[in-house]
């Protein structure tokens, strides 16, 4: 049987980490096994965030494909992933402009990666926190310019995705405890 995958997407501080916490303890205290990809990008050899490489962005989507992958099939229903495809191509796309890959090889990846995030059961596209403060945990980027982009960003991604694919996005916006409730429903729902 395949496993359902949920994805959760989202600007650096806006609650994805969290939020999967939250949702893979629901799931667990109701008898399902949970496959969990971490954030792929803090395991990435190579210089990340607003200075980030081709080469790194390639390495940060065919590393999420493949831990995906992995887990396939091996828990009951649910594999959560702290960010996914979509919002890993707009960082991908945003490198690949700025060095003029070609729209070609743009489009090319972009099939790649639409093709692989068709099979999410349901994407969470959690909405940034309106402060401008940012966490600063020695890793992600505290610049709140960056951070509005990258969301602008990760919109157009999404909404070029949505336009062929009828996999679920949900909009989820509030604290944790509102973003659980908004959450967990419309998990529930694809289970």
């Amino acid at each position: 049987m395949a496993s359902k995958k949920i994805a959760v997407m989202g600007t650096q501080h806006s609650g994805k980490t969290t939020l999967i916490k939250n949702i893979s303890n629901f799931l667990k205290s109701k008898g399902y096994s949970i496959g969990l990809v971490e954030e792929v990008v803090r395991d990435c050899p190579y210089q990340t965030q607003e200075m980030a490489t081709l080469k790194a962005q390639d390495w940060i989507l065919e590393e999420q494909m493949r831990r995906e992958d992995a887990l396939e099939g091996k828990f009951d229903i649910i594999i959560l992933t702290d960010r996914c495809l979509l919002d890993n191509f707009a960082y991908w796309k945003r490198v690949a402009e700025r060095v003029k890959l070609g729209n070609d090889k743009m489009l090319k990846m972009e099939r790649k990666v639409f093709n692989h995030a068709k099979k999410y059961s349901i994407i969470l596209f959690l909405q940034p926190f309106k402060t401008k403060k940012i966490e600063d945990d020695n890793f992600r980027s505290i610049d709140f310019a960056w951070r509005e982009e990258m969301h602008k960003r990760i919109e157009d991604v999404v909404k070029r995705f949505s336009s062929r694919y009828n996999t679920p996005i949900v909009y989820i916006k509030g604290n944790a405890n509102e973003m659980f409730e908004q959450s967990i429903k419309h998990v529930l729902d694809v289970l």
